[in-house]
């Protein structure tokens, strides 16, 4: 399953549960999440143990505020590294910051949340197709 239909998935499980106006908020939590746990799997090499990152990720989303923190398999830190190797460090933070960004025009403009997300997503791929395009 990929991180997109992970999103999907708990956007929809989201959406029974919150009101419209609440979606764009939680779409940006599930996001800094994930970018957040790819940061936590930068800092470590090939070399290093799953387990070790599967502890520091249960870490990472305990201090988030998830009770009580929900444990992190092997499996899914093995797919968040996978993730992050397809992210700079610099891409990581540029993305991270957008996502503050975006949070703060969310909570105090009268923009369409619709606009802001779809900025910062294709602020987000921007990014990576220009490194990729780069490398041709």
């Amino acid at each position: 399953m990929t991180v997109l239909d992970r999103m999907y998935n708990n956007l929809v499980e989201a959406r029974k549960k919150v009101s419209m106006a609440g979606l764009p908020l939680i779409l940006l939590s599930y996001l800094e999440g994930e970018f957040w746990s790819m940061a936590v799997a930068k800092g470590f090499t090939e070399s290093r143990d799953m387990g070790e990152l599967s502890r520091r990720l249960a870490l990472r989303r305990a201090k988030a505020g998830k009770k009580p923190p929900a444990p992190v398999s092997q499996f899914v830190a093995q797919k968040i590294m996978g993730n992050a190797r397809k992210f700079s460090e610099g891409e990581i933070a540029a993305a991270l910051s957008g996502i503050r960004d975006v949070d703060k025009r969310l909570k105090s403009t009268a923009l369409p949340s619709r606009i802001l997300l779809e900025e910062l997503v294709v602020s987000i791929c921007a990014k990576k197709k220009r490194r990729a395009g780069g490398r041709r």
